[in-house]
């Protein structure tokens, strides 16, 4: 469980302004923090306690005696970071670090007290105790206090919304049979627990069931039609071949980085007049707009002849082929000022015809898989890899397929979830073997599933995401308040609806 010592780690990793001294705590442990919390993000632990021993090395060599109040809770963060990648990474005793977080926190809040303007320390600490406290029964340092008895009441049971805590998500489904699902969204953070539920006194307790080590990551759902939206994925990849093609012919049509080109600025530039006190600008938009059209016929023109100019002497002029490329760009800014203008002056007039480039170089439009009759689709076999309860589809999958004849393919799961092959005349699926290589599974195994009917189809599978990332708690106790249950520590409120 990574809340609060985490957030207040994460102020390290955030460039601070310029005009703040650099001596800060923040500054000093920036690159060494960055490092292990990015590498906690992907659960290499190894990687992370790295990260954080340098982090807690430097800190050795600033005195405690001339911190500030955030330099005590930045050490805690650190110490409690420190803890949690050792034991995760099962490398030495994080007993003794973690009591050493908890001593931080504890004088942290005795160096805020002394500032009258800093009047959240308390709740800072009862948190940070709390994150400390969890850690030390996952790992041994002391013991779990006894499961508290309790009841499963009908009347809570429900889906329950968060309100009340700016720019975060959270929903909670309790049912009936004493089961729940919850979610929450903060940032760019995505946690879930699913687990068992009971009202023990005022509070409704949630304990999170944590995944067996080591059990199977994925499972077959079901086994569905070929259909349009698995059609646009060969499609869209058939068109990118045939376009790299085209590029590798006329290579300045290839998208290189803007920052080693030299674009030329559109030769449209209006002037707005001066404001007085008062008085808004008045702008022709009708003289805007034919500025922009006379802007982008010139940026045409100039385009066509850098790209027959660059051809001319077919695609092994570097020089030429550059220069064509900033007048492509250069014609795309143009063009762009054109439809801009073009609507801000409401007009209905067509948009000039593309640039007349070399018949070789003319890229071809994409077609949608809606636009051609089914008879013409290429069809075959996809596997889709997601998380149903998350709602979440998992790129960068490996999947192995395995064919009658014996032989095999590996592909990687793209955008939504998707990875295929083409249908091959009397080419046969019997298997498929899937891999989820991570930072904490670099040596991830292959889990392998029969096929039965593997001609044609798109394959679901279901990934069980809990052994990819931590759970938000433990164990979580929300207050009974009428119909609404308060969440931890007074912070928001979850409501129920039908």
């Amino acid at each position: 469980m990574i809340r609060l010592l985490s957030g207040l780690a994460l102020l390290v990793a955030v460039p601070v302004m310029a005009v703040e001294p650099m001596t800060t705590l923040r500054d000093l442990t920036r690159p060494a923090m960055t490092v292990g919390l990015d590498a906690l993000d992907q659960r290499d632990y190894p990687k992370a306690l790295e990260g954080f021993l340098s982090a807690q090395a430097l800190l050795d060599q600033r005195p405690m005696q001339v911190d500030s109040y955030e330099d005590r809770a930045i050490r805690a963060a650190v110490a409690y970071l420190t803890a949690k990648a050792m034991g995760e990474a099962k490398r030495g005793d994080p007993c003794p670090i973690l009591t050493l977080a908890r001593g931080h926190v504890a004088s942290a809040a005795v160096l805020a007290a002394k500032q009258p303007k800093i009047d959240h320390m308390r709740e800072i600490g009862n948190e940070a105790d709390e994150d400390i406290e969890a850690a030390s029964v996952k790992f041994g340092c002391t013991k779990a206090p006894p499961a508290e008895k309790g009841t499963i009441p009908t009347k809570l049971a429900g889906h329950y919304y968060l309100s009340g805590v700016r720019e975060t998500g959270s929903e909670l489904m309790l049912r009936p049979d004493g089961s729940y699902e919850y979610f929450i969204s903060y940032g760019a953070i995505d946690q879930f627990s699913q687990g068992a539920w009971q009202k023990v006194g005022d509070a409704v307790v949630l304990t999170h069931t944590k995944t067996p080590s080591g059990g199977p990551l994925f499972k077959l759902d079901s086994l569905e039609p070929w259909d349009v939206d698995a059609e646009a994925y060969i499609q869209k990849a058939r068109h990118e071949a045939r376009v790299k093609i085209i590029e590798a012919i006329c290579p300045f049509l290839a998208e290189l980085d803007m920052s080693n080109v030299s674009v030329p600025p559109p030769a449209l530039a209006v002037t707005m007049p001066p404001v007085s006190d008062g008085e808004a600008p008045k702008v022709d938009h009708a003289l805007v707009y034919g500025r922009a059209k006379a802007s982008e016929a010139q940026s045409r023109r100039t385009y066509e002849r850098a790209a027959q100019a660059a051809m001319a002497l077919g695609n092994n002029n570097i020089d030429r082929h550059d220069t064509a490329r900033g007048m492509r760009y250069a014609w795309q800014l143009a063009l762009d000022e054109l439809q801009s203008a073009r609507n801000r002056a409401d007009s209905d007039e067509a948009l000039p015809p593309p640039p007349s480039l070399p018949a070789k170089c003319q890229l071809p439009r994409p077609l949608g898989a809606d636009e051609i009759p089914e008879k013409d689709w290429v069809r075959g076999f996809g596997v889709v890899v997601g998380d149903p309860v998350a709602g979440a589809k998992f790129s960068n999958v490996r999947v192995r397929f395995h064919f009658a004849d014996g032989q095999t393919m590996d592909v990687k799961t793209q955008r939504r979830g998707f990875a295929w092959i083409e249908k091959q005349p009397g080419v046969t699926v019997t298997a498929i073997s899937l891999s989820y290589q991570r930072a904490m599974r670099p040596d991830a195994p292959f889990e392998r599933f029969a096929i039965a009917n593997g001609a044609e189809g798109v394959q679901r599978v279901i990934i069980d995401s809990r052994q990819l990332v931590d759970p938000p708690f433990d164990e979580m106790r929300l207050r009974i308040d009428a119909d609404g249950l308060i969440g931890p520590r007074g912070r928001g409120r979850y409501t129920k609806r039908d």
